[in-house]
């Protein structure tokens, strides 16, 4: 039986989650992006960008992972989509905010902890294709880590929508 198979409640639960997620981070940044000015708007791909990927690889893996697929398959999926997360968490993190100082906490938020998250799922997935008992629990725990920091970074970019001036 696929170890995979003992977590479908999990699964179910997080991916959708996650997609219900990424439609308020749509509804928060088309609110937000009507009322800032041009460099406001960079700094805003700053928080939807990191924030979409992250409930995006979540509801991707966890989809994945309830499929029919052997457990290799999925290893090698939920791999892919581990990668694309981690480089573009890398990306994101050489970049930075154009407009403002990152507060004492944001690189722990928006860099190490979704880090963390994305090497735990490419660790699972590589668990996977070798099936060893504990593939399921090290992806879990990066889920939760990716869910956690996507909800503290959609917080963070609501925050600082609303602390933001109309300014013509």
């Amino acid at each position: 039986m696929n170890g995979l198979r003992l977590w479908h409640d999990f699964f179910m639960v997080v991916g959708p989650s996650a997609a219900t997620l990424i439609g308020l981070v749509f509804v928060v940044a088309t609110l937000g992006t009507t009322s800032l000015q041009r460099i406001d708007r960079s700094d805003m791909s700053y928080y939807i960008t990191p924030t979409f990927v992250h409930f995006s690889a979540v509801l991707g893996i966890s989809t994945v992972a309830v499929t029919p697929l052997g457990t290799s398959a999925i290893g090698v999926i939920a791999g892919c989509i581990s990668l694309w997360g981690l480089i573009d968490t890398l990306v994101a993190a050489r970049r930075g905010p154009a407009s403002h100082n990152p507060t004492r906490n944001e690189p722990l938020w928006f860099s190490v902890l979704p880090l963390m998250g994305y090497i735990l799922t490419l660790l699972a997935s590589t668990l996977l294709v070798l099936a060893p008992p504990y593939a399921a629990t090290v992806l879990m725990a990066g889920l939760v880590l990716l869910l956690a920091a996507g909800l503290r970074n959609a917080w963070s970019m609501t925050v600082f929508i609303s602390t933001r001036e109309n300014k013509p």
